[in-house]
């Protein structure tokens, strides 16, 4: 995707319409990189890193959409994990996958996972589990000095960066999270 696919949108683009933003980080398009990183008063190196990971989201999509295909058209039958989980385990990105299977046998009901916009990544929850935040400022201090800075919110856990991981990494991260909270009823 170059600019020439935006020209007829120029005047209306919608800069904060996060599939545009996903599309012009993806196409790393010098001019609307410019336009959205002036419109989200952010500095180059930001919206570099931005366009980064929305390259790696992208990528991972593909593979798990082309996954999720192939076995449809094979016909291939849900693992007992998969028939309690509702679909296949490929759905979920790679580097959350562990994590979240982790946290539903430790009796917590996620709903998503992966990839924020930007340079973040979550874990949503059903219910809210989280209303006790002080629980986790020892984990939250050992992922600062890890460059991970932690959110939680009741039904919410957030990780951001400020510089690229790679997915291995990322995997870390989130199986130390994991591996943290405790078991549930």
């Amino acid at each position: 995707m170059g600019a020439e696919k935006y020209k007829h949108l120029e005047k209306n683009l919608d800069l904060r319409d996060e599939q545009n933003m996903t599309k012009i980080l993806v196409s790393h398009d010098p001019k609307w990189m410019e336009k959205l990183r002036v419109a989200h008063n952010l500095t180059k190196e930001r919206i570099e890193l931005f366009s980064q990971y929305a390259v790696l989201r992208n990528s991972i999509k593909n593979k798990i959409e082309q996954v999720i295909e192939g076995r449809r058209k094979r016909g291939d039958k849900k693992t007992p994990i998969e028939e309690k989980l509702g679909f296949f385990i490929e759905a979920i990105e790679p580097q959350v996958q562990g994590a979240v299977i982790k946290l539903r046998n430790k009796g917590y009901k996620t709903y998503s996972s992966g990839f924020s916009f930007g340079a973040e990544q979550h874990i949503w929850f059903d219910e809210n589990y989280f209303q006790n935040p002080q629980m986790f400022e020892k984990l939250r201090d050992e992922l600062n000095k890890k460059g991970v800075k932690l959110l939680i919110k009741d039904n919410k856990i957030e990780i951001g960066f400020d510089k690229f991981y790679s997915l291995e990494k990322i995997k870390g991260f989130w199986d130390e999270i994991a591996d943290f909270l405790p078991k549930i009823k």
